[in-house]
């Protein structure tokens, strides 16, 4: 399940919560589980630290390995196997939500995983064996001292993952600019471009509106203008081949989102800066 960071961000801070359990735990390499569940009436991080796990739960796969962080709520349907050749090591940390009834319906109704990234990963495996140490000793400075390294481990935990998501929405704009630039002759709509990166059309258009300042519509229409007007400064181009050229059918239709977009139409830009490309 696609987690929404800054969602989670406002709804840990409306809650408090309680330590219920902390294991470091290894699974033989190739160990299978079938038909299990999460456990009932708490919450859990998993921190992986070796090796890579394949979990289903309620029908999502999820692909664990170090730098990916997994949470699930309470009693979910579990399949779960160890991937590859390696022992499966991680730390699980269970919780529970003391809060208004809806928010930790919420939490214990809530699987996702978030991409930590490796470069800041040992620090919050670090962060998980102290709690662990914390955990096991007596006495109530210790449980208090738990209870602030919880609180310091997820917000970790989050803003890590906020900082990686961030990075990756960039960059997947990026790569959507480019082939934009290099495609926008075509027929592109949002759904074909979210289709092509995997990625929810809605959250899609969000982001590209975020970081472009405009639809995609528009930056492709920018994109086959800025391109006509090129052309338009060689008399060898007739109007209907430019047109088709940067992905109009219709020389007509081509004339008027020129105008539009310019103030002149294509045969007006080409007699005023025709021979003045300055």
């Amino acid at each position: 399940m696609a987690a929404d960071i800054n969602d989670l961000i406002i709804r840990y801070t409306r809650v408090s919560f309680e330590i219920d359990s902390i294991y470091e735990l290894i699974v033989p390499a190739n160990t299978k589980a079938y038909g299990s569940r999460t456990m009932k009436g708490v919450c859990g991080f998993l921190i992986p630290t070796r090796g890579k796990a394949r979990f289903n739960i309620e029908g999502q796969v999820y692909e664990l390995e170090p730098g990916i962080i997994f949470h699930a709520g309470s009693n979910f349907l579990l399949d779960k196997e160890v991937v590859g050749e390696a022992d499966w090591e991680y730390t699980l940390i269970h919780y529970r939500i003391e809060g208004p009834p809806g928010d930790r319906a919420y939490f214990e109704n809530l699987h996702y995983s978030l991409n930590i990234g490796i470069n800041h990963y040992n620090y919050i495996i670090g962060l998980a064996h102290q709690l662990r140490e914390s955990e096991l000793k007596a006495g109530i400075i210790n449980r208090l001292k738990s209870k602030v390294m919880f609180y310091g481990l997820l917000e970790n935990i989050l803003q890590h993952a906020q900082e990686k998501n961030h990075n990756s929405d960039e960059e997947l704009i990026r790569s959507v600019i480019y082939y934009i630039e290099n495609n926008y002759n075509k027929n592109l709509t949002v759904n074909d471009l979210a289709g092509k990166y995997n990625i929810d059309s809605k959250r899609f258009y969000y982001l590209f509106q975020k970081s472009v300042g405009m639809c995609t519509k528009q930056y492709i229409m920018r994109c086959r203008i800025n391109r006509a007007k090129e052309l338009l400064m060689h008399e060898q181009y007739n109007i209907c081949d430019i047109a088709n050229f940067i992905g109009y059918e219709d020389a007509f239709h081509f004339s008027r989102m020129f105008k539009k977009s310019t103030g002149l139409s294509p045969s007006d830009f080409r007699k005023k800066f025709g021979k003045n490309s300055w």
